[in-house]
């Protein structure tokens, strides 16, 4: 069976769950930008692992980058699990569900309503689709150039052999990981390949090694890629075998960081009325405040550039991130300095 042709990729449009309006407020306010979009697949993969209980050394994630020719330069996220349709109805179809990573299941997970890496793929690209195999059935889902999601004509639940689903997927020449080959054919486990194609402000040449460094020092990636096995392939040569996140070093003498606790409560005046908030219950602990001082600067433009914000630490790492606004730092030139060197995280 041939390479599957792009343009022969008909994604028959469904309804959203949410209304398709309400996506585009949320979508607009996400103001990706792909190292950004790039973490929030590779959570989505990492998840995927924990699910099915892989453990940490043998999670395997590539992600593939590939130049155009007429604005179809691509991004792909692949790991070797595999989704069925089930796993596509009940779960990444729906938008805005707390408990969409976990699918069910008890455990800690890095994806919170399930729709940062769908955002991506609606927002970012031209249009975008994965490619799923597990179990010997094939299903492609994607969004298209309206932003309307739906499975690709054709591929929904097909049986179809090993073979063809790796040529399908176009992913049967890549480096795979030691032992994965065989327990894909085996049929001991699938995989995913989550492709964008015509990246916002890269139709055609991608910034590669930009996105790359920005990519692995981003907040919500770090954590992750000091852990599991992700590896960079670019048009068609793999440039990391093992892609790790730099090491930041506190500057001297600010070894030890400042903690400061958050109260459980705190009161907010608003004219004569005052207002309780409620910050911590039995539920949830009181949270901590944490600066560090580095001994680089976050400086706009630098590769630790994405630094310089507010990080949200879970149990088991960064699950979410927000920049420092541009204006904070223009109006308080003082606090520009202290951030520049500071990495803040809640």
């Amino acid at each position: 069976m041939a390479k599957l042709s792009l343009s022969a990729l008909n994604i028959l449009e469904e309804k959203n769950i949410i209304d398709d309006h309400f996506l585009d407020i949320i979508g607009n306010a996400f103001k990706f930008d792909h190292e950004k979009g790039l973490s929030e697949w590779l959570k989505n993969s990492v998840d995927a692992y924990r699910r099915i209980d892989v453990p940490d050394n043998e999670q395997y994630i590539i992600f593939r980058f590939s130049d155009g020719t007429k604005n179809d330069a691509s991004l792909e996220c692949i790991d070797f699990v595999g989704m069925d349709e089930n796993d596509i109805v009940k779960a990444f179809k729906r938008w805005g569900d707390p408990e969409a990573a976990k699918r069910g299941r008890g455990i800690k997970v890095y994806g919170g309503h399930g729709s940062g890496g769908k955002f991506y793929m609606r927002q970012m690209f031209t249009h975008s689709h994965f490619i799923t195999y597990r179990d010997g059935h094939l299903n492609i889902f994607g969004f298209s150039e309206k932003r309307k999601y739906g499975f690709a004509r054709g591929y929904k639940n097909k049986r179809i052999t090993t073979v063809e689903a790796l040529k399908i997927a176009n992913i049967e020449k890549i480096p795979f990981p030691p032992n994965i080959k065989d327990k894909i054919f085996s049929g001991k486990t699938g995989f995913t390949v989550v492709k964008g194609i015509g990246l916002l402000g890269m139709k055609n040449k991608i910034k590669a090694e930009k996105i790359i460094e920005k990519f692995k020092n981003h907040p919500q990636s770090r954590n992750i890629l000091s852990r599991i096995n992700v590896s960079i392939i670019y048009n068609n040569k793999q440039v990391y075998d093992l892609l790790q996140p730099e090491e930041i070093k506190p500057l001297e003498g600010f070894e030890i960081p400042r903690i400061i606790s958050i109260p459980e409560k705190i009161n907010i005046s608003k004219g004569k009325e005052r207002e309780e908030v409620i910050l911590a219950n039995q539920k949830y602990q009181a949270g901590r405040l944490i600066l560090k001082t580095s001994e680089a600067a976050f400086e706009r433009n630098s590769r630790f550039e994405g630094l310089n914000r507010i990080d949200f630490i879970g149990e088991i790492g960064v699950v979410a991130s927000h920049r420092i606004p541009n204006w904070v730092l223009e109006i308080f030139p003082k606090f520009l300095l202290f951030t520049e060197n500071v990495n803040v995280q809640y």
